[in-house]
């Protein structure tokens, strides 16, 4: 599905893929595939055959993309011939794509290099387009906000608690036994709704909240397919820095994001937090020993050697850093293809300090002892406390993680986006510093 307001990709950049190729994957799916059967290709794309308009496969990508000027689902085809990678994975998404997607592997693992087989020797270019289509969703899923599986869980608990529930009043009633009876029938049935009216209110809650989650992480994957960077919606994108930023900026932004990611997952990163932790450890034991007084010449001697043994040490640690750093500095960007929440401290803060900055405009002591109630709070939270790895520290958080919650998550909060970001500025230059490039403001000048 080539979209209308998608620059045509050059065979440098993005390869393509004819009729054939999709023909060869359909045709891998064996010739007893209802999905299979479905599927018409014409001369300018892939059409499903006999479309009830209102099932739940009558989905197409299309619908994730409406806006002024975009292709009509109507009478576009479900992919338009040639195509992309990214296409054919979010052909592959839901609705009648994703019958393609259960037959050649799991999203997360595929595909399955046994299924492919299935294509047969002359399928090189359509195993090369299925491998690309996977990995493209990878990456898509990994830039849009996470789908919190646990209401789809919730509102198949409640579901099944409703329908116990019924079945526990029809037999109460013995609903089947006047089921000759209108008048009668119709009484009882009154009184097995009235029984089971708050399971099932609250059974379609659920299923409604779990629904409009799915629907609202479908759209933001499938954008981040079919568009270009600049033109998926703001709150399609997990990160949050890209939320406030202007679209042409974030190419830039996403792109020192990730390489600040793959920097705290990287061994130099290890290697930075071990100095951290040695020159607290070294920094300790010199306050020790200058607070301590000799009662000898002797004693003297020692505690002076002693006093420049651990000055050595920790000039030496110092230099470590600063090579350190230096080497990070200047290493080429790499972008990481997903992060882990291995955190540089430097740009990190106390429940203290971020109370001093944002204390009044909203944030309250009382949240930090009660995480889980606000979960945006949580997150912004990378170095858990006293005890973590053996180390004793107090919890640390990420000021500008706390200050965009804060801005866009908490009814309390009475704070602007220009205020914010000036607060960041003032009060935690080095986490300021990192995420800078999307600061929203006129430069001052």
């Amino acid at each position: 599905m080539m979209l209308a307001n998608t620059p045509q990709p050059r065979s440098s950049e993005e390869p393509t893929y004819k009729r054939s190729v999709f023909e060869a994957i359909l045709a891998g799916m064996g010739l007893d595939d209802l999905c299979r059967a479905e599927y018409v290709c014409g001369d300018d794309g892939a059409r499903v055959n006999a479309v009830d308009t209102a099932g739940l496969l009558a989905w197409h990508p299309c619908c994730e993309i409406m806006t002024t000027g975009s292709p009509d689902p109507l009478v576009e085809p479900w992919l338009r011939f040639p195509f992309t990678a990214r296409q054919l994975a979010a052909l592959m998404t839901d609705g009648w794509g994703s019958f393609i997607q259960e037959k050649y592997g799991d999203w997360a693992s595929g595909p399955d290099e046994e299924q492919l087989l299935s294509i047969g020797p002359h399928g090189g270019k359509a195993k090369e387009a299925l491998h690309a289509a996977y990995a493209a969703y990878r990456h898509a899923v990994e830039m849009a906000p996470r789908l919190d599986r646990r209401l789809e869980a919730v509102a198949i608990e409640h579901a099944q608690h409703f329908g116990q529930a019924r079945e526990a009043a029809m037999a109460r009633e013995a609903l089947r036994e006047h089921r000759h009876s209108d008048t009668e029938h119709s009484t009882r049935l009154a009184r097995v709704d009235e029984a089971v009216a708050d399971l099932g209110q609250a059974m379609r809650e659920s299923r409604e909240t779990a629904d409009r989650a799915y629907s609202s992480w479908r759209r933001a994957v499938v954008q981040h397919l079919l568009l270009p960077i600049e033109e998926v919606s703001a709150e399609c994108f997990e990160c949050s820095l890209l939320w406030d930023v202007e679209p042409a900026r974030r190419a830039e932004l996403l792109h020192k994001s990730q390489t600040l990611r793959a920097h705290w997952d990287s061994d130099d990163s290890d290697a930075h937090w071990d100095l951290i932790c040695e020159q607290q450890r070294v920094e300790k034991e010199l306050r020790r020993w200058q607070l301590m007084q000799p009662k000898s010449v002797t004693e003297a001697v020692l505690h002076d050697a002693k006093l420049k043994e651990l000055t050595a040490e920790l000039t030496a640690i110092s230099d470590r850093m600063h090579s350190l750093e230096g080497a990070l500095q200047s290493a080429p960007p790499q972008i990481a293809g997903s992060a882990k929440t291995h955190i540089d401290v430097a740009r990190l803060a106390t429940r203290d300090q971020l109370m001093t900055a944002f204390g009044g405009f909203g944030l309250k002591q009382s949240w930090f002892n009660d995480l889980n109630s606000r979960q945006w709070l949580r997150a912004a939270r990378k170095v858990v406390g006293q005890g973590q790895r053996g180390r004793h520290l107090q919890p640390l958080f990420c000021p500008f993680e706390t200050m965009t919650g804060l801005i866009k998550k908490s009814r309390k909060s009475r704070l602007s986006t220009d205020a914010a970001w000036r607060i960041l500025e003032k009060n935690f230059p080095e986490a300021y510093a990192a995420v800078s490039v999307g600061d929203p403001r006129e430069p001052s000048g």
